[in-house]
Formats: structure tokens, C-alpha cells, sequence
């Protein structure tokens, strides 16, 4: 039975035993397979291995309006999650002068059961792992706490706000500041220069529902369903009220939103690992199907969106959790060569005509190159072209809308 369904008996646990027996009770008495049983399957997001998390933030008058960062599942078992995520750094031998350095985010089981500490950057000089704390979703205890709409001590560590806000993005991941011209992303700080606060104070549910929060959901929008919690925080004289939207699924109470002084991160991509001969046959099929099947472009060929293909946020350069996608479509074009292929690159409409131009353009070419020189793909039969934001497939007023018209797709001439 799950927890969030015996009040009384977690109650009386609570006040006879603490927490500490609770959390046991939550890892061995009920344990995790039967939490995920609780939800509906399109409600929960399993964690698996292979499973991409897409965080963008926004800072309110930042001249950068949305900043993207990925975070890639690599185990998960009883014992601990570990998070891979890619930061750039100098390499005088590498091609543009640097490369791509993974870096993990281990989180303790027992923090995914019992925690009432969330931590959600990794800063460069930061060890692995923060006992006491999680990374990116609530515990199932305090979800089960927030479920029962009592106040909830709570701690949010966070880099607070700074002057530099208003031109630069703080890089949700590594926590430095990241100008983001139109071409390119650099970083400008590492974190000699950040510093943790950790607001304190008590969450309590807003509403007595669910909220729904949209994310894309293996490409495709979706609605997720939320516990929504406020509180007031304070780190010193610094202080503030903040929400946070947590995933209704005890399993993985993802924090799909937050919003605190200024500032908003969310979950915009969920992406769960394809089975390769999966993913083929999807690709295989739209590819395949007419051209009035595809209605959000007006006399367009057979298309089909690749939405394992990540880039660093506002650049050209192909983030390494994108080679199982590429090599997918690797396999599919080989199969195929006798069609004629085009990857097409697509931007939201923020900043000007021509750079959302130039940046497509440079997207879909780089996704060409990697297929040819990284794959094995013949370049005969295969083209690139960039269309800026002149093909959208969703509204640039959201985040999530906006995330949804970056995308690339593979184009078949099937007139």
C-alpha cells in the first residue's frame, strides 16, 4: 500500500519512532517497486539508466532568456542514483579549443527515501555526493509530508543572485556564469566565484490537488501531475518565498519546477532510453508515411523529429549523450540508401531572424557531420538546411513551448 494512502499509520510512525525508522519503513516495508505501482504509468517517470532530464532556467530581466542544461541517468539501484552531466572545459588539442568533461552527481538511497535537503547544482569543485540532500526530486518521505498538508522543515541549497544576472545565465549544472551570445556559448566564471546559501524554513501544499505541469515527454508534449508547495526560506538576512512543483510519484518526486527570487528552473525534457530496433521502426514509419500526414508544415515530405539530439545551450556542439540517437539514425539511413535525406534544424523565435538562421543551419550541419564521420554514412543522398524559427510545431510564449521548436528532424523527399 502506498504511502500517501495511510495517513494515520505514517502519523503515528512519525510521532513514535522519528524519521529515521520511517525511512526505513519506506526502503524495506514498502519498497520502491510498490511505490511505483501506486501511480499511473503515463503519471511516473521510472528511473532507468539512459534516462535525459533537460533542466532551463530563466532569471526575470536576464537578457538570455532561457538556458538549457542535461543530466543523463547512468545507475540507479537501492543504494544510489548517479547523475552524468557535461560541462566545457580548455583543450588546446581539441577542435574550437575545448572539449566536452563529463562530471556525476551521486545521490545516497537512503537521501531518496528520507531527505528533507535539496541541492540541485553541481559546482566544479564539488565532491560527488551530498549526504543528507538530493539532487532534483523531493524524497518520498517529504512528498508523502507535503501529501498530508502539514508544514515540512525544508532546506534549499542554491548560489543566490548577483549583479552579473542581468547579462549572464547561471548554468543550473555547474553553477558559473555562462554569457550567451548569439553564436556560441562561453563559460565566463568557475566556482572560485559561487558560493552556496542554504535557505531554510518550511514547505507547505498549495493546492489540494494535483497541478499539472507540461514537460516533452520523448519528444511529445505532456502533462505531468504535481504536488505544488510554498514556504518562506531564509539564509541570513537573504530571504524569500519559493515554489516548488514536485512530481506526484513517491518512486521519483522529480522537481519539474521551481521558482525563487527572480529566478525559475524546470524540467522541459524527459526522455526515456529507446530499445534501438524501437526507435528504428518509429523512424522507419514516419519517414514512410505521406506528406499530408504532416500537417504543421504545409507540403513538407515525411519527417520525423529526432529528440535524442542535444546541444549545448545556444551553440552548434553536440553534447556526447546524443551518440545513441545518432547512432540509430546511422543505422536507419544505411538501411535506406536509396532515400533522399535531409536534416533539418529548427529554432524558437528569440533574438533576431538571421542568427536563429545561421544557428539552425550550423545545428543541422553538425548533425550531418557527425553522421558521416562519426557513423559511417555515405554524404551522398544526405543534406542539411537550417530553417530558423520559421517552422514552428508549438506556442515560443513557454519555456516548454520554446524547447519543443528547438529541435532537429530528418526529412525524406517524398513527394
Amino acid at each position: 500500500m502506498p504511502v500517501y494512502l495511510m495517513p494515520h499509520l505514517v502519523r503515528s510512525v512519525c510521532r513514535s519512532a522519528g524519521r529515521p525508522l520511517f525511512a526505513a519503513m519506506l526502503a524495506i516495508g514498502l519498497g520502491q517497486s510498490n511505490l511505483a505501482r501506486a501511480a499511473s504509468p503515463a503519471s511516473t517517470v521510472p528511473l532507468q539508466p539512459g534516462l535525459v532530464l533537460g533542466f532551463n532556467e530563466l532569471i526575470q530581466g536576464a537578457a538570455v532568456h532561457d538556458y538549457v542544461a542535461y543530466m543523463q541517468v547512468s545507475q540507479f539501484s537501492a543504494e544510489q542514483l548517479v547523475l552524468d552531466g557535461y560541462r566545457r572545459i580548455p583543450d588546446a588539442t581539441a577542435p574550437g579549443g575545448y572539449r566536452f568533461a563529463k562530471f556525476s552527481r551521486v545521490v545516497r538511497g537512503e537521501d531518496l527515501r528520507a531527505a528533507w535537503r535539496i541541492s540541485p547544482q553541481y559546482i566544479t569543485d564539488d565532491p560527488q555526493m551530498f549526504p543528507g540532500y538530493t539532487a532534483n526530486e523531493a524524497s518520498a518521505a517529504l512528498l508523502a509530508d507535503l501529501k498530508r498538508g502539514v508544514a515540512t522543515p525544508f532546506v534549499f541549497a542554491m548560489t543566490p543572485m548577483n549583479k552579473d544576472a542581468s547579462t549572464n545565465g547561471l548554468d543550473m549544472v555547474s553553477g558559473a556564469l555562462k554569457a550567451v551570445p548569439q553564436v556560441g556559448v562561453m563559460m565566463t566564471g568557475l566556482s572560485s566565484e559561487f558560493t552556496r546559501k542554504y535557505y531554510r524554513g518550511s514547505l507547505q501544499r498549495v493546492e489540494p490537488g494535483t497541478v499539472p505541469i507540461p514537460v516533452l515527454r520523448d519528444g511529445s508534449p505532456a502533462m505531468l501531475p504535481a504536488i505544488h508547495a510554498r514556504g518562506a526560506l531564509k539564509a541570513g538576512s537573504d530571504s524569500g518565498v519559493a515554489d516548488f512543483w514536485f512530481l506526484d510519484d513517491p518512486a521519483n518526486a522529480l522537481l519539474l519546477r521551481w521558482s525563487f527570487q527572480g529566478r525559475t528552473a524546470e524540467i522541459v525534457h524527459i526522455d526515456a532510453p529507446d530499445r534501438k530496433e524501437a526507435a528504428s521502426a518509429r523512424m522507419t514509419t514516419a519517414l514512410s508515411s505521406p506528406a499530408s500526414a504532416r500537417s504543421t508544415v504545409a507540403g513538407a515530405g515525411c519527417h520525423v523529429a529526432l529528440h535524442g539530439i542535444y546541444f549545448d545551450s545556444g551553440s552548434a556542439d553536440l553534447l556526447p549523450i546524443s551518440d545513441a540517437t545518432l547512432s540509430d539514425v546511422a543505422s536507419l539511413i544505411k538501411a535506406h540508401p536509396e532515400w533522399n535525406l535531409t536534416i533539418e534544424g529548427h529554432t524558437d523565435n528569440i533574438g533576431s531572424a538571421t542568427s536563429n538562421q545561421d544557428l539552425s543551419q550550423r545545428r543541422a550541419q553538425a548533425v550531418r557531420q557527425a553522421l558521416i564521420h562519426n557513423h559511417g554514412v555515405p554524404p551522398v543522398h544526405l543534406l542539411a538546411q537550417g530553417f530558423g524559427a520559421t517552422r514552428p510545431v508549438d506556442s515560443n510564449s513557454t519555456a516548454v513551448g520554446r524547447a519543443h521548436n528547438r529541435r532537429v528532424e530528418l526529412a525524406r523527399a517524398c513527394h
